[in-house]
């Protein structure tokens, strides 16, 4: 059982790396720029995997879950172009199918850093 954990841990981070460089490297659409891989999650039984991604240059833009969701449907669009890469770069027999989803961590991360120092601002100056 930890074998298979292992396993699984081992070939989503080589997803994650491999991804990272097709998306930089080989797909070159300038409305995807700056990507980056968070995290990838594979099922047990490795036919399906999420990567989630995020976008530095959208990430303190006012409209930018409209520019988000446009950028992930062309990702995901790519999906199949991106696991026929995988393929030919990875010694597996089988590539997860892909579904790239939206990371917000570091966006809810800023805005409640962004809250907490002004509530502790606000309690230094009513004090």
């Amino acid at each position: 059982m930890i074998k298979k954990i292992n396993r699984n841990i081992q070939i989503a981070q080589e997803i994650q790396k491999k991804i990272a460089i097709i998306l930089q490297r080989v797909i070159k659409d300038p409305r995807i720029d700056m990507v980056s891989i968070s995290n990838v999650k594979l099922s047990k039984d490795l036919k399906y995997s999420k990567i989630y991604i995020t976008f530095l240059k959208d990430s303190f833009e006012k409209d930018k879950f409209e520019k988000i969701k446009e950028k992930i449907k062309i990702i995901n669009k790519a999906s199949k172009f991106i696991r026929t890469l995988l393929y030919k770069s990875m010694s597996m027999r089988f590539i997860p199918e892909l579904v790239f989803l939206y990371d917000d961590y570091w966006t809810n991360y800023i805005h409640i850093s962004k809250l907490v120092s002004s509530i502790t601002k606000n309690n230094k100056t009513n004090l």
